[in-house]
């Protein structure tokens, strides 16, 4: 083994990770479930990479902006998921690397927790509103 594939490795982990992580703040949305941050057209594209919905899965009484809102508040990255005490703090060793709100301030629509409770999808949970 040469010294340059744990170098090339390296560099491709690298790339994986700058591609999840956000090219620009604004017009950011998170999902509610994990708290990922996207852009809103990705969620449309592809849904959330962490809780596994996109618009294919979604039920006729829901909507794409039933699971994402704009309203969240700070955010924090996790670049090694299985290694990070931060995703290990926030249980999100199963999370993919990327850029997640601190919290968000929308309530998830009970159509929206009957979909994570019915897949077994964990998700976020909240402190109520004060």
């Amino acid at each position: 083994m040469s010294n340059a594939e744990p170098a090339d490795e390296e560099k491709r982990h690298a790339e994986e990770i700058k591609a999840r992580l956000p090219q620009r703040l604004k017009g950011l949305v998170a999902c509610k479930g994990c708290l990922l941050l996207r852009d809103a057209g990705y969620f449309h594209e592809k849904g959330c990479d962490n809780c596994g919905w996109s618009e294919q899965h979604l039920a006729v009484d829901q909507e794409i902006f039933d699971f994402i809102t704009p309203n969240y508040e700070g955010f924090f990255a996790v670049l090694q998921p299985k290694k990070s005490w931060v995703a290990e703090y926030n249980q999100m060793q199963h999370c993919v690397a990327g850029a997640y709100a601190m919290e968000i301030y929308d309530d998830m629509p009970k159509t929206v927790l009957k979909f994570y409770t019915k897949n077994q999808i964990p998700y976020h949970r909240r402190q109520p509103l004060k």
